[in-house]
This record gives C-alpha cells, sequence and structure tokens, in this order.
C-alpha cells in the first residue's frame, strides 16, 4: 500500500515540474513565480500525501480494532459456554450426588425395616410358642432402647450420604439426633421432653442434660409438632428458633449447623407422639426453612424410622393389653386344669368297720 502511494505522489511531482518549466520559459513571468508555484504544488501534493496515508493507516487500525474486538467477543463467548459446561457438569454431579444420596438414606431405611421387622416377628413367633407349650413368657418392650437403637442407625445412614454428597471425609461428619415425646406435665398441659438421643459420645444433649422442654409451636420441634409435617432450620434466628441455652444459636451459625425436626404420628389417627430432631454440620444440608420441597424430601428420608417408631408405641400398647389378659387366661386355665385334674383322681376306700 505504501509502494502505490509513493508512485501516486511521484507522478504527481513530475507533472508539476512540468507545469513550473512551462512557467519558468515564457518570457512574460518572472523566475520567482515559477519557484512559488513549484513550491505550493510540493506542500499540496506532501499534504494530499499524509492525508490518504493518515486515512489508510485509521482505516486498518479500524479493521484491525473490528477483528480483535470480534476475537475478543469470541473467546468471551468461548470462555461463557465452556464456564456454562462446567457449571453444567459441577450441577449435574451435585445432582446425581444428592440423587446417590437420597438413594442411600432410602435404601439404609428399608434395609432397617427389614431387620426390625424380622426381629419383631421372631419375637411374636415366640410368644406364640410359648403360649401352645402354656408358658407365657411376658416380656416388657423396651421402647426407648429401641428408639436409641433406631436412632444409631438412622444417624448412620445420614452421615455415610452427607459424606457421599458432599464429598467430605466421613469422619469429619457430625451428626446428632433426638426424640423427644409428647407428655402430659404436671399442670395439665402438654409438652415435648427429651427421651432418646444419639450422639457420637452417647451422651445427653445439653439441652436435654438441661430438662428443657418444648411447648407447641415453640422452636424446630414444637413447629413440627404443630404443623404435623418437617420443619427445617438452617438461620437459627427469627421465630421459628428458640435458643434451648445461651448462645445455642450463635454457636449453630458459627458451625454452619443444619437441622431438621420430624414428627412421629400414630398410625391410625395420625395423632403425633413426638418429634424427630436431626443436625449435622454441613451448611444448609436439610435445605432452608420454609422449602417445601426440601421438607417433602426429608421427610421421605425419615420416614422409615418414624413409622417403626410409631410402631413401637402400637406394639407397647397392645403388649400393656393383650398380655396381661393371656397370662390370666393361662394361669387361670392351669387352675381350672388342676381342679378338675383333682376331681377325677380315685378315691380310697373306707376302712371296714369291725362288728
Amino acid at each position: 500500500m505504501k509502494m502505490v502511494w509513493a508512485g501516486r505522489m511521484l507522478k504527481a511531482v513530475r507533472g508539476l515540474q512540468c507545469a513550473a518549466i512551462a512557467v519558468l520559459a515564457d518570457s512574460h513571468a518572472k523566475h520567482e513565480i515559477g519557484a512559488i508555484v513549484y513550491f505550493v504544488a510540493l506542500l499540496i501534493l506532501l499534504g494530499l500525501f499524509v492525508s490518504e496515508y493518515v486515512l489508510d493507516e485509521l482505516h486498518r487500525a479500524q479493521e484491525n480494532d473490528v477483528a480483535r474486538e470480534h476475537r475478543e467477543q469470541a473467546e468471551k463467548l468461548e470462555r461463557h459456554y465452556q464456564s456454562e459446561r462446567a457449571a453444567s457438569v459441577v450441577a449435574n454431579n451435585a445432582v446425581r450426588a444428592r440423587l446417590e444420596s437420597s438413594l442411600n438414606i432410602a435404601n439404609a431405611g428399608v434395609a432397617f425395616l427389614v431387620s426390625t421387622y424380622r426381629q419383631t416377628t421372631r419375637a411374636i413367633a415366640s410368644q406364640k410358642r410359648s403360649t401352645d407349650s402354656g408358658t407365657l413368657l411376658v416380656r416388657d418392650i423396651k421402647k426407648f432402647q429401641i428408639i436409641v437403637d433406631a436412632l444409631r442407625n438412622m444417624c448412620h445412614a445420614v452421615k455415610e450420604s452427607a459424606s457421599l454428597e458432599r464429598n467430605v471425609p466421613i469422619s469429619d461428619v457430625i451428626v446428632k439426633a433426638t426424640f423427644m415425646e409428647i407428655v402430659t406435665a404436671a399442670s395439665g398441659h402438654q409438652q415435648l421432653e427429651y427421651r432418646a438421643w444419639c450422639t457420637p459420645s452417647d451422651a445427653p444433649p445439653r439441652s436435654a442434660s438441661e430438662q428443657k422442654t418444648f411447648e407447641k409451636r415453640e422452636g424446630c420441634a414444637g413447629l413440627a409438632w404443630h404443623r404435623q409435617r418437617p420443619v427445617i432450620e438452617h438461620e437459627f434466628t427469627g421465630e421459628e428458633w428458640t435458643d434451648n441455652y445461651k448462645d445455642q444459636g450463635d454457636i449453630y451459625r458459627t458451625q454452619n449447623m443444619s437441622m431438621i425436626s420430624v414428627p412421629v404420628v400414630r398410625l391410625d389417627d395420625h395423632t403425633v407422639l413426638g418429634v424427630i430432631t436431626v443436625d449435622i454440620n454441613l451448611k444448609e444440608f436439610f435445605g432452608q426453612k420454609n422449602q417445601k420441597d426440601a421438607e417433602e424430601r426429608a421427610g421421605r428420608w425419615f420416614l422409615p424410622y418414624t413409622t417403626y417408631i410409631s410402631f413401637i408405641y402400637a406394639a407397647e400398647q397392645f403388649a400393656s393389653t393383650v398380655f396381661p389378659i393371656l397370662a390370666a387366661g393361662l394361669t387361670q386355665a392351669r387352675t381350672l386344669a388342676g381342679a378338675h385334674s383333682h376331681e377325677l383322681l380315685p378315691t380310697a376306700p373306707e376302712p371296714a368297720s369291725s362288728q
């Protein structure tokens, strides 16, 4: 491009030289006029050359800017697409991990129910055999010890699933669970009282040690009792949260805790029997408060355990009602059998009287 402009300028200069020579050859023109014309012509040509050169460079720079802008825009779009693809992969992995976590908890719940119902079936079968043999083995149902075992199984399942979903070592996951039973206080009103718990050290939680209780609508557990559905807490502030002890909310926020309370309802009339509360040291693991989808999802997680605890309550009521009747019936049967067998014994002959 520069060579083209140089050729144009050389042709223009030669043309002006010829014009200047013609002016100088004129007998009526003076030497000074020719020199001035020649100089002005050179200046005009130089200005034109510089202007066209600058315009050409500006056009070229503009084209380069446009090309660079297009290239940068393309690179930006590529980075955006890559970021979206990466985010999509991360989101898909998160969804997959969450589904695997839910499936893991569900499988653990099913395995728990199968195991416990097998034990229940064996226990019922042993009672039937003892009844058939005439000896009724009346055993007290250790309800709260059974609930503790259920809480341990549940915490283990939640811990494994949380480690899988959040991709953290299982040793770093801390899960605690409590069961509070609805009881009637001396004043006549109902309240939630601690009955069973599962902690890493097996020691009772601080709230249980301080004999804290909850009324209906009070705290996370009281709200689960009132609403008859799971209640999630992740902020530990506001009306839905009540500190059991000083600065409990601050401690839970600092430790990034996530909490859920799930009601245990009677299977026949849906009366609330108590509340299971689970907390874990993973932020928003159960979801956010008042998030219905998260509440329903967590409710499905814990359904096998709440159902089993409800079954234990029903079994206890059944045992306390039926076993005494059966025991009394067996005792009465033995008594009647003994009396009947005494009547059937042969009597000794009377001694002959002497005449």
